[in-house]
């Protein structure tokens, strides 16, 4: 646009110096024509001729300046007219891109209007399924609170109904009791006796299968245990001692199952529960103790009929002071159905401390060292602080 006006300003210029000059010669041939000299060469004359020829060579003067004139003014126009066009053309231009532009930011608006229109639509929408989930919502929730109430109503009129009848039941109980008089609590009580009689009964069957199949346990048990006091019995034949040497290691693992079992001990039992325990440990240990001493009586007299050397051996029932009781309750242990029963081997002279209390189970009677009998029995033992130690000893004596 700037370099388009720049032009015209230049052509303008040009023109005008072109015209003063234009000016300045016809004025010096008209003053050349008006002057003395050329007066007085045509009064000298006189000549018509000369005065034509001078006449139309002014004209053809002045016809060549206006022409120069007119094709300066001619191009002038033409640049101008040329510049008019360059500036049309970048008006046009200008007005082109302005159009592109505004059609480009109309389209843009138009296009924000409709995704917001869009929008706006599904906001709409949205609001209003939202609205209706939570109508749905509602009358479910309504739905399950007149079912929950249908039902509290149906569970009520069950009790009701139970009740009832048993309101009926008891009515018609109550006449019955009120007819029959002490006959029916009769009936009732010997009811009620038989299915607890049928109970003990089958508790019996019960506990005599367990009797039985414990006492083949403990049958082999006392079978090991009897094998290895032979074995003892045979070491100690050529030292015949009251005292049971063990080693090093035997100590250690003695006073350290001493030590947890002190700590068991602690926490105690309840005593019926152990007196019951001790019950069953007694019948369950008298017909195997009782089967071992046999066995071992016959072995002893076989020994003695082959000429062996042998040592008199008592199995008495004892209850020894309750460290002792620990340190062998611990380690000597057999299961016998379920059921702990312990097995203790000590010497005679422990008997005859004064600190130690013997108790028989079959007699429910303390013992003596002089009423002590030769077959090994359940014991029991009471600790310090209330706790019941039960179980079977064995225990071989030198005399």
């Amino acid at each position: 646009m700037d370099g388009s006006a720049s032009k015209p300003c230049s052509t303008t210029r040009g023109i005008g110096l072109v015209k003063a000059a234009v000016n300045l010669y016809r004025n010096r041939n008209i003053a050349d024509v008006n002057s003395p000299s050329l007066k007085k060469n045509f009064s000298t004359k006189h000549s018509s001729k000369a005065k034509q020829l001078h006449k139309r060579s002014n004209d053809i003067v002045r016809y060549k300046e206006t022409k120069w004139a007119v094709e300066c003014a001619k191009a002038q126009a033409e640049a101008e007219v040329s510049n008019a066009k360059q500036t049309v053309k970048y008006l046009f231009s200008m007005i082109g891109e302005s159009m592109y532009k505004a059609k480009a930011e109309m389209k843009e608006i138009e296009e924000a209007s409709e995704e917001q229109l869009v929008v706006q639509l599904a906001r709409m929408d949205a609001f209003n399924e939202l609205r209706d989930i939570e109508q749905v919502e509602n009358t479910r929730n309504k739905l399950k609170e007149a079912i929950q109430a249908i039902d509290d109503t149906k569970e009520l009129e069950m009790k009701l109904a139970t009740t009832l009848s048993d309101i009926d039941m008891l009515k018609n109980e109550f006449k019955f009791v009120n007819k029959t008089g002490k006959s029916y609590k009769l009936l009732r009580a010997k009811s009620k006796f038989e299915v607890v009689s049928a109970v003990e009964e089958k508790a019996k069957s019960i506990e005599l299968e367990v009797v039985k199949s414990s006492k083949a346990l403990a049958l082999e048990k006392l079978k090991i245990l009897r094998e290895n006091a032979m074995k003892d019995k045979i070491s100690n034949v050529t030292k015949p001692s009251s005292l049971i040497i063990i080693s090093k290691f035997e100590y250690e693992y003695l006073r350290n199952h001493a030590r947890k079992s002190n700590e068991i001990a602690e926490k105690g039992y309840e005593d019926k529960v152990v007196a019951s325990q001790i019950q069953r440990c007694a019948f369950h240990g008298q017909t195997a103790l009782a089967q071992y001493e046999e066995s071992s009586m016959r072995e002893l007299h076989t020994d003695n009929l082959h000429g062996a050397r042998s040592t008199s051996m008592k199995y008495v029932p004892v209850s020894v002071p309750c460290p002792l009781v620990h340190i062998f309750l611990t380690s000597i242990m057999i299961n016998v159905h379920h059921e702990f029963v312990h097995v203790l081997m000590i010497s005679k002279h422990e008997i005859l401390k004064p600190d130690v209390l013997l108790f028989d189970l079959s007699t429910k009677a303390n013992l003596t060292a002089a009423s002590i009998r030769g077959a090994a029995t359940c014991f029991t033992t009471k600790h310090k602080h209330g706790t019941v130690c039960h179980g079977l000893i064995l225990m071989p004596a030198c005399d």
